[in-house]
């Protein structure tokens, strides 16, 4: 977490997460999609921040940033899912 965002100055935050996944996208032959599809940021009481829907074309291990208009207090936890229902859940500090 950083502690300022280009977006709403000094007072907001800026989130940035890598996910481990391969994301294929199934167009090479023998290789089906593979890829991350929900993702959402949760705070300390479980309340959902943000969601987000991806598909296919997104990149190999992506990076994902997100902008908040303050400072996020607590830790929190990066949660979903990919096309195979494997879970991602991950704690942020």
């Amino acid at each position: 977490m950083f502690a300022s965002s280009p977006v709403g100055g000094e007072a907001a935050s800026r989130l940035r997460v890598m996910v481990m996944h391969p994301m294929d996208t199934g167009l090479v032959g023998g290789i089906p999609a593979f890829y991350v599809n929900k993702l959402a940021v949760r705070d300390e009481q479980g309340r959902e921040l943000l969601r987000l829907s991806t598909f296919e074309p997104v990149s190999e291990n992506p990076v994902f940033s997100f902008d908040f208009p303050g400072r996020v207090a607590g830790g929190l936890r990066l949660v979903g899912t990919d096309n195979n229902g494997n879970r991602i859940d991950s704690r942020i500090e």
